[in-house]
This record gives C-alpha cells, structure tokens and sequence, in this order.
C-alpha cells in the first residue's frame, strides 16, 4: 500500500498527538478556525460552547484513531484552544440577517457567509488561524429543515 503524502500547501493541518494540550485535545500555532455563525432570527442554544466543544474534540480523536489504524501514524487536525474555559475557542459570528437568507443553496449562502466572515476576520484576524481551513456551524434551523450543508474550497458549512 502506497502511503499519502498531503500536497505542500496541506502539510499546516498535519499534526500528531504529540501537541495534546492540559485540556485533552491538539492545538497547534495553525489550527482548524471553529466558526458558529448566528442568524439575527435564530438564537444560539445556551450550551452550544460546550456542546460543540465536546463534538470536536471526540471527532478530532476519532480522525486521530483512524489514521493510525490505516498506517499513517496519530495525525489529526488542530483545534484552538480556550485557555479561559479549557475548551475549544470557536469564533462566535452574529449575521447580518434572519436564516431564510442563508438557505441551504450553495450557490445563494455560501458567498453571503464567506462574506460576513471575512469582514469579521478583517477587523479580528487575531481570532484565526493562520490556516485558511475553515469550519462554519450555524444553529438548528427554526423556519425548515433546509440546514446548509456542503464544502465549499477549504471551507465546510455542515
């Protein structure tokens, strides 16, 4: 079995477990940007912090684990770490507009997302990552059941 050398440009979201920080899970100087990008109509759960938080760093274990079982050693992705909660930091982002205006179209809320986040990221860059990967969590839709959900470049809005 050939092993997969990740392109060049990739090589800042291979880690391995060496980097496990006091709260349990790998941070690095480049890590995953963790947006929850808030629509003005539909309110964030109160626990959404810890909730996400606890998904992540399962998930970032799980990757972890599964790499190693196919060969390529305890690489995972990093997460920012919240040294005040000791948890994942998530980059919290209230829109500009109600969730009917970011429906599940990729073609209609991706840009409009992207967007609104790069204005922020413009005037906060010291909350991201270096990395240009990006995962974007907006709150359970209240209107339909039409959550977007698709990659769009390096960016995930699932």
């Amino acid at each position: 079995m050939q092993k997969y050398e990740a392109p060049a440009s990739d090589k800042s979201v291979e880690t391995t477990a060496r980097a496990v920080n006091t709260a349990g899970f790998v941070t690095n100087p480049v890590n995953l940007n963790v947006v929850y990008f808030i629509p003005t109509d539909n309110p964030a759960p109160s626990d959404y912090k810890t909730r996400v938080s606890e998904y992540l760093i399962y998930f970032q274990n799980w990757v972890k684990s599964e790499m190693n079982r196919n060969g390529f050693g305890e690489k995972t992705f990093g997460l920012p770490l919240d040294s005040a909660t000791n948890k994942v930091r998530l980059i919290t982002i209230y829109a500009q507009e109600g969730q009917a205006s970011y429906p599940y179209s990729a073609s209609v809320s991706a840009a409009k997302i992207i967007n609104e986040i790069n204005v922020y990221k413009a005037s906060h860059p010291s909350e991201f990552s270096s990395n240009n990967h990006t995962l974007i969590l907006l709150p359970k839709r209240t209107d339909v059941f039409d959550q977007p959900y698709y990659g769009w470049g390096k960016i995930a809005l699932p």
